[in-house]
């Protein structure tokens, strides 16, 4: 019987029902303990009545809860009440594959984008003992941001430890079919053993329908449905996925994962060979063979068709234009197209400036020898001059040829990691479009400057708490294209306003496709009707996106460019696109007395904002290895690590330890913006502690424990909040501005800083007062407060001048306490108990390069 909206399972609200499977109905459900909305999956009760399927039920559960992947649904309780045994998962946002494949199937580009992500989430898995034994493309959900989520291991079993295949794991399933006909191997048709790969031949059966919009197998019983397909390149992979005999598959998801790779590489490199006609089937087969001689026929025909290069665009394939070693960024085409002028950091890796390269050559030309940092260079549409912002404080012109400069304006432009000023040229090459901050306290909003005298004019004005920014000039000069971004820069959108003549605002702004995720940098294509700009979902990395700039437009995703990319420019003539790839990698550092700096915990992704548990036996720190920025917790020499958040679609950081060591806080990204929630650190259980509609982050405890300090720009710029910690209401401590602080051990007074990067130390009594600036720069959050002082990161790393330095409150005086050798620092800085040992985030491998793609249209 279905349950009501408004009924109530244990803590879980019911909303609405959402649909019904194989293994129950489904209800949007809201968390009345931690204010969440989630998914219920109840088990139907004739189900229940038979303890083989309940424990089946509660097999299930346990079985897909201690999976831990971006791209497989979080399960987050196994509960009954009232007599209804029901799943708690994760809400998801989005549609089944199954809704969105069309007659003709999917573009290649998404097939293959979701076939490696299926296969990477499968062999995840797998490589735990875990079969699902159900997959179709009803079970696989595409969310709105793109990203693919595997539903429902509604028939998962723990593998039993045999001689089967990944890992030596089977699943015995004697006598009873479990699955969906049209995508059952052989042997799980015919209620044989299975293992691992059961879900290989489901695989091929689901690939196969992603290209052709067809089912593998449409016949009415279990033998007829059950055939091998055949092909070269992308139907070879499906006809070993789909073999008949299970030792002739693929015997590992991972082996599927690595052709796909490969394929896709191919692909994009217009590489790819065409698919020629199956091999003869076996004999036994021979009934079908007609059958399936045809529709694999057709299957090549349609592979042909979704591979083939499309009007220009199927065949483009980055290559590298600028691989110095470094970081090269915003990249900006000459008139022609023929050069790009991009900031780099030099052979030194020291300073920003501004050079220019022609396409195809290999030394560039160096515009720029400033000491402060010259970014974000837009070379202008008569070609004469090359715009960029100095230090964040003024806009200057250099001739493209080198030569002497033009300060243009003054002000303050938004220069920080997650959000660039960015510049663009009207086209007449009169007007520069510009993100500026124009007082105190106030958002960043987009300006045109006239260079003839420099005047600055209004053309946007966010909502409190919301920041406009990286402009871009139509080229035709009749809109304007920007982000803007609420709360956070983790939820944005790209806007596009109408400029009349004269470059002022001629109507309101008005959203194109929607907002949510990270959004950033949108340049214009050619033709002034396409916009690429920069995706990231909650908890993922850049890529690249395309829209068309009209109302009720849909975004696209660029597949070539891969992730971590930023700064996309196009050119207005060549058919060029260019764009800068982040190659760099941060680890935690330990320094040992009498030792060098070695990496714990390491991986090829980030871990950040390290902290030791009271005691010295625990770091808590953050990475986001698993694709999304999670809380784990390792022992003191980096061995045993474990993730001890699992949102698995949005990023969590900053954990702090209570005083005690029974509890972690830290913080979240939720749809509304950053929030603070404290995890107990024995059960893993969080709740969330704020719900203010602002960013509030980076939290730290009072030294009794009771209170949690955060950082909030409720206010309209960032200012040190505190709350209790077993929860109530917020409070402002700053009123000059904080962003990172901790409380001295005696519980008197507050240390913090303004800034994420480059700041100041402050000092305040914690019940307000004068503040008092002790420390004139520390970097990267990074400092710790001690009984006698304050340990710090300070300098320039880039510079090789990087260290950890001690303030003694007694003398005023700060020295020395660490050498740090790498050549960039992240957040974070933690020191021992015993002050014997520090850990701190920095750059094992440090670059950035620029790629270029041509015949891009």
């Amino acid at each position: 019987m279905p349950i009501a909206p408004g009924s109530r399972l244990g803590p879980y609200e019911i909303v609405t029902p959402l649909g019904a499977g194989g293994m129950g109905e489904v209800y949007k459900a809201r968390d009345t303990r931690l204010g969440r909305e989630v998914a219920i999956k109840v088990l139907p009760a004739n189900r229940v009545s038979d303890p083989d399927r309940k424990a089946r039920f509660i097999q299930e559960a346990r079985a897909a809860s201690s999976l831990n992947h971006p791209n497989i649904v979080i399960i987050h309780d196994i509960a009954e009440s009232g007599g209804v045994d029901f799943l708690v998962m994760e809400l998801i946002a989005g549609k089944t594959l199954d809704k969105l494949i069309g007659p003709n199937g999917l573009p290649a580009g998404e097939v293959l984008r979701y076939a490696l992500t299926l296969a990477d989430a499968l062999a995840k898995a797998h490589a735990a003992g875990i079969v699902h034994c159900d997959l179709k493309p009803a079970n696989v959900m595409i969310t709105h941001e793109g990203v693919l989520k595997v539903l429902d291991f509604g028939l998962a079993k723990l593998a039993e430890t045999g001689g089967g295949a990944e890992g030596g794991a089977t699943v015995t399933i004697e006598r009873t079919v479990l699955g969906t006909i049209a995508y059952m191997s052989p042997e799980q048709a015919e209620g044989k053993p299975v293992d691992a790969r059961t879900d290989i031949f489901s695989f091929g059966c689901v690939l196969y329908e992603m290209l052709t919009g067809q089912r593998a197998f449409t016949g009415d019983t279990q033998a007829s449905t059950l055939a091998e397909g055949a092909s070269r390149d992308l139907t070879r992979i499906i006809q070993r996925c789909m073999r008949r005999d299970p030792a002739r598959r693929f015997q590992h998801m991972v082996d599927v994962k690595v052709e796909l790779e490969e394929l896709k590489e191919e692909s994009e490199s217009g590489a790819r060979t065409v698919a020629t006609p199956a091999a003869r089937p076996p004999r036994r087969w021979a009934r079908w063979a007609a059958v399936v001689a045809l529709v694999l026929a057709l299957a090549c025909v349609a592979v042909w068709f979704r591979l083939r290069p499309e009007s220009g665009a199927a065949a483009l394939a980055p290559v590298p234009l600028v691989t110095d070693a470094g970081i090269a960024d915003s990249p900006s085409f000459s008139p022609d197209g023929n050069q790009v002028a991009y900031s780099w950091d030099g052979e030194k890796q020291d300073n920003h400036d501004i050079y220019v390269r022609l396409i195809g050559s290999g030394k560039p030309l160096r515009l720029t020898t400033d000491p402060a940092p010259d970014l974000l260079p837009a070379w202008s549409p008569d070609g004469r001059a090359i715009a960029f912002i100095r230090g964040g404080s003024a806009i200057y012109l250099v001739s493209p040829l080198g030569g002497g400069e033009r300060k243009v304006a003054e002000g303050t432009f938004p220069g920080n990691a997650e959000a660039l000023s960015g510049l663009s040229w009207s086209p007449d090459s009169k007007f520069l479009a510009v993100s500026a901050v124009e007082g105190p306290g106030q958002s960043p909003s987009i300006y045109t400057v006239r260079l003839e005298d420099g005047e600055k004019r209004r053309l946007t004005t966010p909502a409190p708490a919301t920041r406009d920014f990286q402009p871009a000039i139509s080229p035709d000069g009749r809109r304007l294209a920007f982000a803007r971004c609420a709360y956070s820069y983790a939820y944005c959108g790209i806007y596009v306003v109408d400029l009349a003549p004269d470059y002022r605002a001629a109507g309101a702004p008005r959203l194109l496709g929607t907002a949510g995720g990270a959004m950033a940098d949108p340049a214009w294509t050619a033709d002034g009707k396409d916009i690429v700009y920069l995706f990231a979902p909650a908890g993922g990395n850049y890529h690249l996106m395309r829209i068309r700039a009209a109302p009720g437009a849909g975004p696209q995703r660029m597949t070539f460019a891969g992730d971590h990319v930023f700064s996309p420019a196009v050119s207005v003539r060549g058919n060029r696109l260019a764009y800068a790839v982040n190659l760099s990698d941060i680890d935690l550092r330990l320094i040992e007395p009498g030792k060098a700096a070695r990496s714990i915990v390491p991986s090829t992704r980030s871990e950040t904002s390290p902290q030791f548990s009271p005691d010295g036996t625990r770091i808590a720190f953050a990475s986001d290895r698993t694709g999304v920025s999670e809380v784990w917790v390792c022992d003191q020499d980096g061995a045993n690590p474990a993730q001890w958040t699992h949102f698995g679609d949005r990023h969590s950081g900053t954990p702090r330890w209570s005083p005690d060591g029974r509890s972690i806080a830290f913080d979240s990204q939720t749809k509304e913006g950053w929030r603070i929630f404290v995890m107990a650190a024995d059960s893993g259980q969080s709740h969330r502690l704020t719900s203010e509609q602002a960013i509030e982050a980076i939290p730290s405890w009072s030294a009794d424990g009771q209170t949690i300090y955060f950082a909030s720009n409720r206010t309209g710029r960032d200012e040190i909040w505190k709350v209790p910690s077993a929860g109530g209401k917020s409070s402002q401590v700053t009123r000059n501005g904080g962003y990172v602080a901790f409380e001295s051990r005696d519980g008197r007074r507050l240390y913090y800083a303004k800034d994420s990067g480059a700041s100041g130390l402050w000092v305040q009594p914690v019940e307000g007062g004068p503040e008092k600036r002790i420390v004139e720069s520390l970097v990267s959050r990074g400092f710790a407060v001690e009984d006698d002082g304050v340990y710090y990161l300070s300098g320039l790393a880039a510079k090789g001048e990087a260290s950890i330095r001690f303030y003694r409150f007694a003398t005023g005086q700060s020295q020395t306490a660490a050498r740090i050798e790498d050549r960039g620092l992240y957040l974070g800085l933690a020191v021992s108990p015993d002050r014997t040992r520090f850990l701190y985030s920095g750059y094992t491998r440090v670059g950035q390069n620029l790629m270029l793609v041509e015949g891009f249209k």
